[in-house]
């Protein structure tokens, strides 16, 4: 079984992704360790300036778990995976801004049922 998983970037990575795949970053998770990977969500994330761009892929449930960062109650589940592993999971699409606002609002939508 697979799941959608969401990376918030900048456009030019994110063109970047698209024609050569994901590259690893380091990052600190938890008690100071440093990990490299690549985070990503179920749930896209709401754009920054400095990250406008919003990369998406299907990968197995079982790799996201198995990478998967417990964070709080934020709503939604994150993991730090290797992009090596995304990288076998076929090609990430850029989610043109029209499909990110319907996202964006079903997510905002679900969140208020929840409350």
């Amino acid at each position: 079984m697979t799941m959608r998983v969401f990376h918030r970037t900048t456009r030019d990575t994110a063109a970047d992704i698209r024609i050569m795949g994901f590259y690893d970053a380091s990052d600190a998770v938890g008690a100071g360790l440093e990990r490299m990977g690549v985070w990503v969500s179920d749930q896209p994330s709401d754009a920054r300036d400095e990250t406008p761009a919003l990369v998406t892929l299907r990968i197995p449930i079982a790799l996201f778990e198995r990478h998967e960062h417990h964070h709080g109650s934020s709503g939604s589940r994150d993991a730090l995976i290797p992009a090596d592993d995304l990288n076998t999971c076929g090609q990430a699409r850029i989610v043109r801004p029209e499909a990110e606002a319907r996202w964006m609002n079903l997510r905002s939508r679900l969140m208020r049922k929840d409350t």
